[in-house]
């Protein structure tokens, strides 16, 4: 078959098969083994054989090689010398350029490796490879701009020259595949307009760095959208051209779609982070997430509680059954507990029968229902062999500057006291019941919202509402200023927990019609977030808890969280949608 490739208007014309090289020159190219130069030295570093390239090269014949010391022929003796003794000693000698002296009195440079033959004594064999060359005829016909051109397109990655501006001028073949815009779309668009929203500012501040030469890295992650609106995970790098003064002129950039290496992450990371039999969060990530929860109550004011739950006499369960059964227990158990749970509750086993659960924004009062909850829905559940099988819950709330092992132990030690109380019990602590139900002065640190470009879905009716959402939060941190703070805020609330009903209501309507495939679960998600705000404005109200706390909740976890995180799931579904 023959081969065409023209690139340029000088490129380089294969489409005659006479220029095409054949399988046998390809085999003894100078990159094959066969035309290697190889000599086999003995004690003192005497040649004893040569091969017939090696005596090609020095322009004498084999023959009279054998028996001369190897390192006489170079021009720098101790060098070759040195490369026999480090080979002897070390087993291997690699990455040495010496000079070979001609028996015409030329020179060639070779790149010379070394290595014991074992068994043998002192025996070593040197491999060189001649480093002085002439192009191929093929490529000694390009010239300089033809060599970079075939680089650029034939590059195994895509690779794009764009202005200071960010627009795409020039794109090569893998851009094209990466993207699957064609080349002449590409070259009308901006490298922003091919990122992910949230990314872009992260885009640009790499590349403002590029320009500055202040890049503190090589490459950055962003996402990105190809033309059917998939979400592609690229490692960028930039290079910047610059004139003579120093002036930056167009940035040579490179796409590298590491896509799939996420997508294994991710599952390894989905390994790591949960128990392989019941799916919850397993020790170490309950754990870390425990943590991570107490410092934003920490930052934040926001309540939290914690709840341990032990299975009672489960031990029972596998002796009696065996552990084929306790195992379905334990699912079973799991499938109950994850039915009475909020999205934002986290759910996970600390060991054998003993599983946690870590409630945000949740004080013991709540933890309290919560528990109840799961404990009369297991009560209720019919498990494997017709076992009725129940839980001693004990729940906490955490208090400024407890660690989550303090939090825990606190926790299992009240668990502990329901099941001495006989088991199927809830148990709270009793100081934690009563300080929940004292208002405390709010220290809830309040930061305006700024609407960014980047917060844009694309749609104008989502993109109005979220900016309706930002300015009813602004107008409420600002009377938190007031003397009579209550009277101001609370109706400011109302009106804000009504503006997310009306977009809730208006969003899940226009996802159901884009046939969204996670409309269920974004659903749920705006149930979940609207029954905790109701909760807590009616708590605030009756002064259970504090301004703060509900607006730490329905600012910045309903408005700027949700949207900034949730919301951009279904972006890629608007552009195919519509």
């Amino acid at each position: 078959m023959q081969t065409a490739l023209k690139i340029g208007s000088g490129g380089m014309d294969q489409s005659n098969p006479g220029q095409t090289p054949g399988l046998d020159s390809v085999l003894h190219s100078p990159l094959s083994p066969s035309t290697e130069i190889q000599f086999t030295l003995g004690p003192g570093a005497t040649i004893l054989t040569a091969n017939r390239q090696a005596a090609q090269t020095m322009k004498c014949p084999a023959h009279e090689l054998a028996g001369v010391e190897f390192p006489v022929f170079f021009t720098a003796p101790e060098e070759a010398r040195d490369l026999y003794e480090v080979a002897l000693r070390r087993g291997l000698a690699q990455g040495r350029f010496l000079e070979l002296r001609t028996s015409d009195s030329g020179v060639c440079r070779l790149l010379c490796r070394a290595v014991r033959i074992k068994g043998k004594g002192e025996r070593v064999r040197v491999t060189a490879r001649n480093l002085s060359r002439s192009p191929s005829p093929a490529i000694s016909q390009l010239d300089t701009q033809d060599k970079y051109r075939i680089a650029f397109e034939y590059a195994h990655l895509g690779v794009a020259l764009a202005d200071i501006e960010g627009n795409l001028f020039e794109v090569n073949r893998m851009m094209v595949q990466t993207f699957g815009f064609e080349s002449g779309q590409l070259t009308s668009m901006k490298i922003c307009d091919l990122a992910f929203p949230s990314d872009e500012a992260l885009l640009r501040e790499f590349f403002r760095a590029a320009q500055l030469g202040e890049q503190k890295k090589s490459s950055v992650e962003a996402r990105f959208l190809d033309r059917r609106g998939k979400q592609i995970f690229v490692s960028l790098s930039c290079g910047m051209a610059r004139s003579d003064a120093g002036i930056p002129q167009y940035m040579i950039v490179s796409f590298r779609d590491v896509t799939e290496g996420k997508k294994s992450q991710a599952e390894l990371e989905e390994l790591a982070s949960y128990d392989a039999l019941t799916k919850t969060l397993n020790r170490a990530r309950m754990q870390e997430r425990g943590s991570l929860e107490i410092l934003r109550s920490e930052r934040h004011g926001h309540k939290l509680s914690l709840v341990v739950i032990d299975l009672d006499r489960f031990k029972q369960v596998n002796d009696t059954y065996g552990h084929a059964v306790g195992d379905r227990v334990l699912i079973g158990f799991s499938e109950v507990t994850r039915n009475c749970l909020r999205q934002i509750d986290l759910f996970g086993r600390w060991g054998g029968d003993e599983f946690l659960l870590l409630l945000p924004d949740t004080g013991p009062v709540g933890a309290r229902k919560m528990a109840e909850r799961v404990r009369a829905a297991l009560e209720s559940f019919n498990f494997p062999q017709g076992l009725s099988i129940t839980a001693s819950l004990g729940g906490v709330g955490w208090r400024v500057g407890e660690s989550f092992a303090a939090l825990l132990e606190r926790a299992d030690a009240v668990m502990y006291r329901a099941k001495q109380a006989g088991g199927n019990r809830v148990e709270v602590d009793c100081d934690d019941l009563h300080n929940d139900t004292i208002r405390v002065p709010d220290h809830l640190p309040m930061h305006p919202l700024h609407w960014k470009r980047s917060y844009a879905c694309g749609n104008s009716s989502i993109d109005g509402e979220h900016r309706q959402l930002f300015q009813i939060s602004n107008r409420i941190l600002t009377a938190m200023n007031v003397q009579d703070q209550q009277q101001e805020v609370l109706p400011l609330v109302d009106e804000l927990v009504a503006a997310v009903v009306e977009h809730f209501h208006h969003e899940e309507a226009l996802l159901q019609a884009w046939q969204y495939p996670q409309f269920e679960e974004h659903k749920d998600c705006h149930r979940g977030l609207l029954e905790q705000a109701c909760d807590l404005v009616a708590r605030c109200k009756r002064g259970q808890t504090t301004t703060g706390a509900l607006l730490g909740f329905v600012i910045y976890d309903v408005v700027a969280r949700h949207m900034l995180q949730e919301d951009f799931k279904y972006l890629p579904w608007i552009e195919k949608s519509e």
